[in-house]
C-alpha cells in the first residue's frame, strides 16, 4: 500500500495520475498527492481542476497555473511552487491558448498569465478561448464570438454558439413555442445551423442539433439534421451526400460497438437509410451498393456486409465485392491475423482475405487461432487443430 486508504474520494483509476499527481479528498476538503502519498497540495479547497489542466493543454505541456475554488471563491495556484496566488474571483476557468475566463462582480472577461486584464469584465458571460475564438454573452443573454483582442468577430444574434472545430460552429436560436400540459412548460422548437469564423453563416438556421459536431467533422463534412432526417454537407454548406438518412455517425464514434480501433484511412462516415447501413465516403458518396442490416465497419480496408438475405459476405473501401454473399453468420466485424470465422450450411469455418479456405465448415463451433492452435467442436467433441486445420488432439466426449 502506497497511499493509506484515508481519503474520502480520488480520482477513478491509476490512469487519473498525471505527470506523477492525483487528486483526493480528505476532510470534506480537496488536494493533491504525488504517486507515493505524499502532500504535494494541502487540503483546503472546495474543488480543483486539475485534469482539466491536463486536457486543455498540449501533451505534456500543462498550463503553469490551476484553477481551484476557495470557500467561496476561485483562485490560481502555481503548478511549479504548489503556491497559491493571492487573487480571488467569483468564478475562473482553466488557462487556454494564454487566457482564462474570469467573473469579477458579475461580469465575465479575460486575463493572462501575468493575470492582468486584456479583456475587460464586460460580458454576463465568457467561455474559454478555442482556435483563437470565444462565445460570450451580453446582459441580455445573447451569445456573440470575440478574437483574443476582444474585438466582436460575431454579432450577438444567437442564443448559443459552440466552440470552434476546424474553423466551424454550431450556433442556436431558441424556439418560441411551449410544450403544452405540463407543470413548468419549456421552449420547444430550438433551430440550429452552423457559421464560419468570420461569422458568415454557412447553412440556414432551420436544423436541429448536430451530434456530429460534438465529436469532430470528418473528412470537412458537417451533419444537418430536419424533422426525420438528415444529410451532409461540407464547410461551405454544399450539400455533398446524394442521399437523406433517418441517421448518420462516423466509424471512430462507433468503434465502442467493438473491439476494433479504426485508423483515419479507414474511417468512413455511417449512413441509416431503409432499414439499411451505407458507408458514406469524402465525396459524399454511398460506397456499398448493398446495404447492410449491421453496422459497416472498414479494417485494412475490408468490410462485412450482411444483405437483407440474411448472407454475408465482404467488401473493399471502392465498394467491390471481395468475399461472395455466400455465408449465414458471422461472429466478428473483421478479420483477426488475416483470417475470419463464418458459417455455411450450419457448420462453421474460417476464411482467409482472398476467400481460400483455412478451415473446413464442418464444426458446430469455432475459435480463433492461438497460439499456432483453434479449439473447435464437432460431435460432442472438441477438438484441437493445427495451423493446417489437422486434428492433433481429441477430448473424450462431452457426457
Amino acid at each position: 500500500e502506497v497511499i493509506p486508504c484515508i481519503y474520502e474520494q480520488t480520482t477513478i483509476s491509476p490512469e487519473s495520475f498525471y505527470n506523477g499527481l492525483v487528486r483526493a479528498e480528505y476532510n470534506g476538503k480537496t488536494g493533491i498527492l504525488d504517486s507515493v502519498g505524499n502532500v504535494i497540495l494541502d487540503f483546503r479547497y472546495h474543488s480543483l481542476k486539475f485534469e482539466d489542466r491536463f486536457y486543455n493543454s498540449k501533451a505534456g505541456f500543462p498550463e503553469q497555473y490551476m484553477s481551484a475554488m476557495k470557500d467561496s471563491t476561485f483562485c490560481f495556484i502555481n503548478m511549479r511552487t504548489y503556491k497559491e496566488v493571492p487573487l480571488e474571483f467569483e468564478y475562473a476557468a482553466e488557462f487556454k491558448e494564454g487566457l482564462a475566463s474570469v467573473e469579477k462582480d458579475g461580469k465575465y472577461g479575460y486575463i493572462d498569465t501575468f493575470f492582468s486584464f486584456v479583456i475587460p469584465p464586460l460580458f454576463k458571460y465568457g467561455e474559454n478561448f478555442h482556435e483563437g475564438l470565444a462565445m460570450v454573452k451580453n446582459d441580455k443573454y445573447k451569445a456573440g464570438v470575440i478574437n483574443s483582442c476582444g474585438d466582436t468577430i460575431v454579432d450577438f444574434i444567437y442564443d448559443d454558439i459552440s466552440e470552434y472545430k476546424d474553423g466551424i460552429a454550431q450556433v442556436r436560436i431558441n424556439g418560441t413555442e411551449y410544450e403544452k400540459d405540463k407543470k413548468y412548460p419549456k421552449k420547444i422548437g430550438d433551430k440550429y445551423g452552423f457559421i464560419n469564423r468570420k461569422g458568415k453563416e454557412i447553412t440556414k438556421i432551420i436544423y436541429k442539433e448536430s451530434p456530429s459536431h460534438k465529436h469532430d467533422i470528418i473528412y470537412n463534412h458537417i451533419e444537418l439534421r430536419k424533422n426525420d432526417t438528415c444529410l451532409l454537407v461540407n464547410k461551405r454548406g454544399k450539400r455533398k451526400s446524394r442521399k437523406y438518412y433517418k441517421n448518420i455517425g462516423f466509424m471512430d464514434f462507433y468503434r465502442l460497438c467493438t473491439d476494433v480501433v479504426i485508423d483515419e484511412v479507414d474511417n468512413y462516415a455511417l449512413g441509416y437509410r431503409d432499414s439499411l447501413f451505407y458507408a458514406i465516403n469524402r465525396k459524399g458518396r454511398e460506397i456499398n451498393k448493398v446495404g447492410s442490416k449491421e453496422m459497416i465497419f472498414f479494417y485494412n480496408g475490408l468490410a462485412l456486409i450482411r444483405n437483407k438475405d440474411e448472407k454475408v459476405g465482404f467488401i473493399n473501401t471502392k465498394g467491390k465485392v471481395i468475399i461472395p454473399f455466400d455465408y449465414e453468420i458471422y461472429f466478428f466485424y473483421h478479420f483477426i491475423d488475416g483470417h475470419s470465422i463464418l458459417k455455411k450450411n450450419g457448420k462453421f469455418g474460417m476464411i482467409d482475405t482472398s476467400n481460400n479456405l483455412i478451415v473446413p465448415f464442418e464444426y458446430d463451433s469455432l475459435d480463433h487461432y492461438s497460439f499456432g492452435y483453434a479449439v473447435a467442436k464437432k460431435n460432442d467433441q472438441y477438438l484441437l487443430l493445427n495451423r493446417n486445420a489437422e486434428v492433433v488432439l481429441t477430448s473424450l466426449t462431452l457426457d
